[in-house]
């Protein structure tokens, strides 16, 4: 007789039932690949911090004229544990023209950077590195040039494409070599881009420019926020910008934030799938009210009849849970990847039981709320 009922329910709602099941699986998908997502990005943006070598503090100076000056203070100032130096030239995007590589060689484009400012940088630096795609450091040979992904797909580049840089009258080409995970001027947010190159070509640009190039000082300390109290109080003018490590948190919050927003989807899915449950178990009751009523006469308990109903929508909710944790795998591949073009990630490999831990709590709190349902 259990079965016969479950068999005719299954039948006559079967519109309701396919209802349920789907948005259980959406529910696991947008679940399971989100937490999977913010999981892989907090824990990609602790690696990349370190494959980088982030410092406490940066900070950059407009100009060199204050260079000896700041220098003096980071020696004198007990809180600063360590600290290195490295030159920057800020140049326009007006300044760079693209050529293409392949089938459409000899074609020539302007350079749209997208960003507030754009510099040129070298390899060798020590802090807020340049790192390949596998998170070590970069090298280039001369005549080669790095750029970050944001730039690349904003100009349709490929590797193997040229670019050609006009400074001081004088025209510069080398070829894209390799895409750069660049934290600090990698990330559009920040509004700050950097084109790297070998330090013997960065020297060669800038040869007859030695009074243009920009200065940025990295320090690690042991109050960062003492020490930069200290700073400000130096009065120092050609200061134009400070990072602190907080920052870099904040670039890379716009990937947590649309995962956020699909767990946020996932779980009004799930409070509409409660919503379907109720008036599915409300329509069962009332419709197999007769055969109720017969398994009652013949002696069987509330809780026995329950136990038919659960068993059914428990099932229901098991199966869509489980092919949302096996959809929500390839989903969360597809996240990750738009994140990993700027990030080095490293070697999460938890991300499956987190979709199964993700699957296994909607199965519970589904099923224990069509329990409170039946009681």
């Amino acid at each position: 007789m259990w079965f016969e009922i479950l068999k005719k329910d299954l039948m006559k709602q079967k519109s309701v039932n396919i209802i349920l099941f789907l948005f259980i699986t959406l529910s696991t998908i947008f679940l399971a690949s989100s937490v999977s997502n913010i999981r892989v990005v907090m824990d990609g943006l602790k690696t990349y911090m370190e494959y980088a070598n982030v410092s406490d503090v940066m900070v950059v100076l407009s100009r060199e004229d204050e260079k000896d000056a700041f220098e003096d203070w980071l020696r004198s100032c007990g809180e600063i544990t360590e600290y290195a130096y490295e030159q920057l030239c800020q140049v326009k995007a007006d300044d760079i023209v693209l050529m293409k590589a392949g089938e459409n060689q000899g074609q020539t484009s302007p350079f749209e950077a997208a960003v507030t400012n754009l510099y040129l940088g070298y390899t060798g630096g020590k802090y807020a590195k340049p790192l390949d795609g596998e998170g070590n450091d970069l090298t280039l040979k001369p005549g080669e040039v790095a750029l970050p992904l944001g730039m690349m797909e904003r100009n349709g580049l490929q590797i193997g494409d040229t670019i050609q840089i006009k400074i001081a009258d004088k025209t510069f080409d080398y070829r894209i070599a390799v895409q750069s995970r660049d934290i600090l001027f990698g990330n559009e947010m920040s509004g700050l881009g950097r084109l790297v190159f070998c330090r013997e070509d960065f020297d060669t640009m800038l040869r007859d420019l030695a009074n243009e190039t920009t200065g940025v000082f990295g320090f690690n300390a042991t109050e960062p926020e003492k020490a930069l109290e200290l700073m400000d109080e130096q009065g120092f003018q050609s200061i134009v910008g400070t990072v602190d490590r907080s920052l870099y948190s904040m670039l890379y919050v716009f990937d947590m934030v649309v995962a956020a927003l699909l767990i946020v989807i996932g779980i009004c899915l799930i409070l509409i799938s409660l919503m379907i449950l109720r008036f599915s178990l409300s329509f069962t009751m009332e419709e197999n009210y007769r055969e109720i009523g017969v398994m009652k006469a013949i002696g069987m308990r509330n809780f026995s009849i329950q136990k038919i109903y659960l068993a059914k929508y428990f099932t229901v909710v098991a199966v869509g849970a489980a092919v949302g944790i096996l959809l929500s795998i390839p989903v969360g591949a597809l996240m990750t990847e738009s994140v990993s073009g700027n990030m080095v990630l490293g070697g999460s490999t938890d991300s499956l039981w987190i979709n199964l831990a993700c699957g296994v709590a909607i199965i519970i709190f589904v099923t224990g709320m069509c329990v409170l349902l039946l009681l």
